[in-house]
């Protein structure tokens, strides 16, 4: 068996994985087989949080993604940018990324299972973990896109 098939039983092993997970806490998804992508969406405290969760063979990685759910107008992006930076700077895994020519913010955290074993409980972590940096934050970052908002607002904001 070369590589290549290697990578692709990997990916399905950890795809299904991940199905298997979220069908035992009961969380309703969408997959795309052909991708080894699956979304799905949840309720959070204040915002809708939803998540793409990526299988990358080629790159050997588990990928939790979260575009949020409300628009950045293009007069925020610098403070946006501002509060991006102050939030990962707090962070121990994973990361807010902002698109400033797209007015895109999202949340991204990886696993590489490169020469590695991943275990379900870290998969569920995962998860977990992203789902509650994702609920600590939206609305502080909903928050900067409204009127009015000052650099000390923000600082004192995400302090």
């Amino acid at each position: 068996m070369n590589d290549n098939s290697n990578e692709i039983i990997l990916e399905k092993h950890y795809y299904n994985m991940i199905c298997e997970i979220l069908d035992e806490f009961e969380i309703k998804y969408e997959r795309n087989d052909d991708v080894f992508e699956i979304k799905t969406g949840l309720i959070g405290k204040d915002l809708p949080i939803y998540l793409i969760i990526k299988v990358i063979a080629n790159e050997n990685l588990i990928s939790l993604q979260s575009y949020f759910p409300f628009d950045i107008p293009i007069r925020c992006r610098n403070y946006i940018s501002l509060a991006v930076s102050i939030a990962n700077f707090g962070l121990y895994g994973g990361n807010f990324d902002f698109d400033y020519f797209h007015c895109n913010l999202f949340y991204r955290h990886t696993i590489n299972y490169l020469d590695s074993v991943i275990s379900k409980d870290a998969i569920i972590f995962l998860i977990k973990y992203g789902v509650s940096i994702i609920e600590n934050y939206n609305d502080k970052f909903e928050k900067v896109t409204k009127n009015g908002i000052t650099v000390g607002d923000i600082i004192n904001l995400f302090e």
